[in-house]
């Protein structure tokens, strides 16, 4: 009955009003970063930095979008701040929330080379650098791009889940506002993605979801289906009424539980 006229329900997936105790504010740890735009490449070409490959498909901007992008830096028009989740247990190892399309438009322009290469098109202030790639600029202009400051809001280890959850729901500034399964997904790297992702494909869930299979895929709703069992089959119930949480910070739970768990 939610549906629109495409078939997809309404991103927001929020659980409504809920009795349950909310997060201790006080122990949010929200910390501010000014990276350079190489610092931040350099993380990226690292394996630092995970950008969480199904939004770059599902976010896609095209080419002259990251280009004017690419010119905003050449024209020193700040960016919008990025907001990265510090993954607990890796040291400076970010998970990007808010900035997936921003991020990517970087690597294609700086490190992709070849036909993987940004080319600057439809650019509005210097239309003279149309055709350019990055290796085929001048040598100041290079500089000027990679040494662009940046902002960025790190939400630190120890925040709880809950809080996190929040914070990153209120702030998609993105073209795509994030549902909060596809949060969930970023700020969980590891195993547990593709077992989610694995599970949905499985002919019983195929079967059981019927004709909704294609359109329940465009924003996780599928793998919030596979998650709320997963969260529920072992003894769920019973865990939940135990926890200081609502729904949305119980499934979370239960996807680092499976990210924890052997093959």
């Amino acid at each position: 009955d939610g549906a629109d006229a495409s078939g997809t329900e309404d991103d927001d997936s929020s659980q409504g009003d809920n009795p349950r105790p909310s997060f201790d504010p006080n122990k949010i740890r929200v910390k501010k970063i000014d990276p350079t735009v190489s610092t931040l490449m350099d993380k990226l070409t690292a394996g630092e930095i995970d950008l969480a490959p199904e939004f770059q498909r599902l976010q896609v901007w095209d080419a002259v979008r990251e280009s004017r992008l690419i010119e905003s830096l050449l024209i020193r028009i700040p960016l919008p701040a990025f907001y990265l989740d510090e993954i607990e247990g890796r040291d400076e190892y970010y998970a990007v929330i808010d900035g997936v399309q921003r991020f990517t438009a970087l690597d294609h322009f700086i490190n992709k080379k070849g036909d993987d290469a940004l080319v600057l098109r439809g650019l509005e202030v210097l239309p003279q650098l149309n055709g350019k790639t990055f290796d085929g600029l001048d040598g100041p202009l290079k500089r000027r791009i990679l040494g662009a400051q940046l902002v960025a809001y790190v939400i630190e280890p120890g925040t709880p889940d809950e809080a996190k959850l929040n914070i990153f729901a209120r702030i998609n500034t993105g073209g795509l506002v994030l549902t909060l399964q596809e949060i969930r997904h970023a700020m969980n790297p590891g195993p547990v993605r593709e077992f989610l992702y694995d599970l949905t494909e499985a002919p019983e869930f195929v079967q059981a979801v019927g004709r909704a299979a294609s359109w329940l895929k465009l924003r996780m709703t599928d793998r919030e289906c596979v998650i709320r069992f997963i969260a529920f089959i072992d003894d769920g119930v019973a865990r939940y009424a135990k926890v200081n949480t609502d729904l949305d910070g119980f499934l979370n739970t239960a996807m680092k539980r499976v990210n924890k768990m052997s093959n």
